[in-house]
């Protein structure tokens, strides 16, 4: 019905979506009245929310926290559009200001270059900094604070994390550094189809959030939820929340989403999710099928470290990875240090272009990926691309003739058993694994046919035994491990941790 002459339409929100006339007592004007779903309602409300965000609150706890979120943020959701080639000149020009920077104010590295006899000048390229020797945690940790650290203008705080040796291992970041690794996160959200000030549900293991985490999460609207208490009773408390307050973003480990994703199938929930956001560990194939076939909605998993860099994330075009190039050089190296050719797994080593109060240059990780060469994503963005992550260098089995197996080679077994709800492959010597299983029974009287298996995909040089277990603790991280290499001095490298 279109209004006519001397009716005046009338908007009400909160009903189905319907025409009708509405005539005043004693007022000979007539209304059109249309009515609109609440949903017309809140979807404004939350655009105007995000608009609030980005123009005006988040640029002025940028000025009281001395960061540059909002303003790196706008910068790389231009950049993300520029060539390959723009894009590594940019990258080439950070890296160059970078080691000029941390040969003349940084210790540390002005003896690593002298050393090696390298110029600081030297360094123009990505290609350029294997001139440089790879750095790694041991060799950090002495240097830490006085020889790796550096004056900055911003405040600072302590990033701290462990390496193979469970020795504490500590980067100090200050607030800019923390802004442009932020900036570069929210980015990868955005791929995800998440706008800013949308309400989102986040799994995670600091629950005891200070005042600033406080904050945060009330105005980009936060539900902060344990990824470690895993039980019945929590997940079924993370499922009623989401649906009580209409959350659609679903953020966290992928162990804990994958626990609420089998639980809601139990359960038989229904809700609405748009898209779900993973990080912090391997992302199995396990997981993905069950997580997007629950909740009917696409994952999207990110690569970071917690030394403070946001290294790469996926766009939902396959399930390659873009890196964040103009955050972050991403060298795949075999053990001895050499590149590795690409569709070969390699050890990761990191340089941040963003100096910070700690600068770190050719730094091992401890991870393993897989490096995509030149080829283009199809959704146009021009960051180079990793094909995938393969996880910890302490996540695969090595066996005496030199072969590595990760968690995908055992998958291919294991998934054919549909009795096996849980597992976890354990390497403790040289020549032997365990494989501990959770099975619908609690017995594993299939295992030596699946011992067999094994001979039969080629793992025909170590003793396998499998043993059944009630249970399969998850971390004090709340990750969950599928494949642990406990021995120790299994191999030389020169990117150890």
């Amino acid at each position: 019905m279109d209004p006519g002459e001397g009716r005046h339409p009338v908007l009400i929100l909160g009903r189905p979506a319907t025409w009708g006339r509405l005539q005043h007592p004693g007022n000979a004007v007539n209304y059109e009245v249309r009515t609109q779903p609440m949903e017309v309602y809140v979807d404004w409300n939350r655009r105007l929310y995000s608009w609030m965000l980005r123009r005006l609150l988040l640029p002025v706890g940028d000025a009281v926290f001395q960061q540059s979120l909002i303003r790196r943020l706008r910068f790389l959701e231009d950049a993300q559009w520029w060539s390959r080639e723009a894009l590594c000149g940019a990258r080439d020009a950070k890296l160059m200001e970078l080691v000029h920077i941390a040969y003349h104010e940084v210790p540390f590295y002005r003896r690593l270059f002298d050393a090696n006899k390298v110029g600081w000048d030297a360094i123009r390229r990505p290609a350029d900094l294997r001139k440089l020797p790879i750095v790694t945690k041991a060799m950090i940790r002495p240097a830490y604070p006085k020889d790796i650290t550096r004056p900055t203008p911003y405040r600072t705080h302590e990033e701290s994390s462990s390496g193979s040796t469970g020795a504490p291992f500590y980067v100090l970041e200050d607030a800019e550094t923390a802004s442009f690794r932020r900036a570069a996160f929210i980015l990868s959200l955005s791929w995800a189809g998440w706008s800013m000030g949308q309400p989102h549900l986040q799994t995670g293991v600091m629950l005891n959030r200070d005042s600033e985490r406080k904050l945060k999460d009330f105005f980009m609207r936060c539900h902060y939820v344990s990824a470690i208490e895993l039980d019945d009773d929590s997940l079924d408390e993370t499922l009623d929340l989401l649906e009580r307050k209409k959350v659609r973003h679903l953020w966290g480990y992928p162990c804990g989403i994958y626990s609420l994703a089998v639980r809601a199938k139990a359960r038989g929930w229904n809700a609405r999710i748009d898209s779900v956001v993973t990080w912090g560990d391997n992302l199995y194939p396990l997981y993905r099928r069950e997580i997007e076939s629950v909740f009917k909605a696409r994952v999207y998993d990110t690569y970071g470290c917690s030394e403070g860099m946001q290294i790469a994330a996926q766009c939902g075009n396959g399930t390659s990875y873009h890196v964040h190039m103009l955050d972050t050089i991403v060298e795949l190296v075999d053990d001895r240090g050499n590149p590795v050719e690409p569709g070969t797994p390699g050890n990761v080593v990191l340089t941040r272009l963003h100096p910070g109060a700690m600068p770190l240059i050719r730094y091992a990780v401890g991870d393993i990926a897989v490096g995509a060469g030149d080829r283009q994503c199809p959704c146009g963005r021009g960051f180079e691309l990793l094909e995938s992550i393969e996880g910890r260098d302490s996540d695969f089995v090595a066996s005496p003739s030199g072969k590595r197996y990760v968690v995908h080679f055992f998958a291919l077994v294991i998934e054919h058993y549909p009795q096996v709800q849980q597992y976890q492959v354990v390497q403790n010597s040289a020549d032997s694994i365990v494989i501990r299983l959770v099975t619908d029974s609690g017995r594993a009287d299939f295992a030596p046919a699946m011992v067999k298996d094994f001979r039969n995909h080629g793992l025909t040089d170590m003793k396998i035994e499998i043993v059944p277990v009630s249970h399969i603790p998850s971390s004090p991280s709340g990750k969950r491990r599928f494949v642990m290499n406990e021995a120790t001095k299994l191999r030389p490298s020169v990117v150890g941790a």
